[in-house]
């Protein structure tokens, strides 16, 4: 008997093993349901604005995943589709799809505009634990991110403050169904920004790690 149950343990442990050299993960619990984004939120390219170049490198393979997927890339770089209007530009982003990563954005001959969103597809239906965009030095620490718009103000340095009366940097997050995430990032006259902006996430798994799935 004893022998019989260590042959099945031995059975479940090699075919464990086997689904993980195969690039299974695990798949991470759905969260409450986001609504669509309006079609008046759609981007709006208006051709009477300077055309703006983005150039997004991510790691397809972040470190933290359950089982790291093989025979791809450690990272991948592409141009955005960028729509330029009076309401600012809006950057999209298909991500990896992984619930959590890191972005880096490289504005390519001009530093970001004063206004700007960024808007991660491809998401895990997740809420977002963390969300942190970055500068150089300068760190702007979003937190969490859920279907309910929430805003955060920054100082020159990054420190969060309570009002938005004379602050340098303004962010607004908010999640959408589908797997979107919009990231509008606004900064006052004088407040700079580098032409290189990242941009890290992490889901919010909540207490399971739900069933694996192929990958």
């Amino acid at each position: 008997m004893t022998s019989s149950r260590l042959a099945v343990a031995a059975l479940t442990a090699a075919a464990v093993l086997a689904g993980a050299a195969h690039g299974l993960k695990r798949r991470a619990p759905s969260a409450p349901p986001a609504p669509k984004r309006p079609a008046t939120l759609a981007p709006v390219s208006d051709p009477a604005e300077p055309a703006i170049t983005v150039e997004a490198y991510y790691d397809v393979n972040p470190p933290g995943q359950f089982v790291p997927r093989t025979g791809r890339n450690a990272a991948v770089a592409r141009t955005l589709a960028v729509a330029g209007s009076a309401r600012g530009a809006t950057l999209t982003l298909d991500t990896p799809g992984w619930w959590q990563g890191w972005t880096t954005l490289t504005f390519k001959g001009a530093a970001p505009p004063m206004r700007f969103t960024m808007r991660l597809a491809q998401l895990q239906e997740l809420e977002l634990e963390q969300l942190t965009v970055t500068s150089g030095r300068l760190s702007l620490h979003v937190g969490r991110v859920t279907a309910t718009p929430s805003t955060k103000y920054f100082d020159a340095a990054g420190r969060e403050q309570k009002a938005a009366e004379g602050v340098a940097y303004t962010v607004t997050a908010r999640r959408w169904g589908g797997g979107e995430v919009d990231v509008e990032v606004r900064r006052a006259p004088g407040a700079a920004l580098g032409r290189e902006l990242k941009v890290h996430w992490r889901g919010d798994l909540g207490r399971g790690w739900g069933c694996l799935e192929g990958g």
